[in-house]
């Protein structure tokens, strides 16, 4: 049994197909198949069920990708322990799965800082379409950490708060509703609404927000929050936002704000990873983002002067 063999087989449940896990491994996918076939043939067990739309784990293989992170895990601790000589070497990687929108509004910063200050860490990025996906890769094994809205479900892993967003509405300076500072359910019903997809933070708090009465008619849903603003700023609907992604164009009048009448809508954020996980790159990282917040969580609010928190 190889440390190659047991990355493959990680990779390859972790993006559900033989040729998307030989494409990140940079490997052909005869090589590929012929690692897991001499791995089940040393096992003698079938390691992955070979269906549609997706491979996924046996039984017997589940059994070997929990050995496996935990292998994985002593290893990452054994090259910390003993990095190699020269100043120019990496002693250690952190993959971080994030969304886009939450890497360039509040997390790259803190990369940027963390890697100034351990230059011989390498952080490797893992972008997602949602801050769900980002979840996930971390409880498969394919990120280490996940930056995204807290709190979450997953017992497994061990979260860390850093903030709050607050939400607010949108729209263009051409829209009916443009010259309002508040509003009301029943206004926002009367216009086509712009949402998030599901698996974001600002979808979880547009569902709480519109639970009780049901949704207004849904124009389109995106998570690029740039074509979001494109589309609400010519005029087309409402769009529902994070206070981080939005204070631009509200300084510069591209979109007018529109905040709920009697509610404050804030969703929290911070870092996961795997509790079982006990790396020293990881606690730098979580130690470094805590110095950064400060004793309590930062606020964004769209009173902020910029919707960077740690810049």
């Amino acid at each position: 049994m190889e440390l190659r063999q047991l990355e493959a087989l990680r990779t390859i449940v972790a993006t559900g197909s033989f040729a998307a896990a030989a494409e990140r491994l940079r490997l052909t996918q005869p090589a590929l198949s012929h690692q897991i076939k001499n791995l089940e043939d040393e096992l003698g067990a079938t390691l992955l069920i070979r269906a549609r739309p997706k491979v996924y784990a046996s039984p017997a293989g589940e059994l070997v990708l929990s050995a496996a992170d935990r292998i994985f895990n002593e290893v990452g601790m054994i090259r910390e322990h003993f990095p190699k000589s020269g100043s120019d070497k990496v002693a250690s990687t952190i993959r971080i799965a994030a969304t886009n929108l939450g890497i360039v509004y509040i997390f790259g910063d803190l990369c940027e800082a963390f890697l100034a200050r351990n230059p011989r860490i390498e952080l490797i990025f893992r972008a997602t379409e949602t801050s769900e996906e980002a979840l996930r890769r971390v409880l498969d094994g394919s990120a280490d950490v996940a930056f995204g809205p807290l709190p979450h479900e997953q017992s497994q892993l061990t979260a860390v708060t850093l903030g709050v967003a607050e939400h607010a509405f949108v729209v263009g300076p051409g829209h009916p509703l443009a010259a309002s500072k508040f509003v009301t359910l029943t206004q926002l019903k009367q216009w086509p609404l712009v949402r998030f997809q599901p698996g974001s933070g600002s979808r979880e708090v547009a569902d709480r927000v519109f639970a009780g009465g049901g949704y207004p008619p849904i124009m389109m849903e995106s998570n690029d929050a740039e074509f979001i603003k494109k589309v609400v700023g010519l005029g087309s609907g409402v769009a529902l936002m994070p206070a981080f992604a939005m204070q631009r164009e509200l300084r510069t009048g591209k979109l007018k704000l529109l905040k709920l009448e009697h509610e404050s809508l804030n969703v929290e954020f911070g870092l996961s990873h795997r509790s079982n996980v006990q790396r020293k790159s990881i606690e730098l990282l979580k130690a470094l983002c805590v110095e950064m917040r400060g004793p309590t969580p930062r606020r964004i609010t769209v009173a902020s002067r910029n919707g960077h928190p740690f810049r």
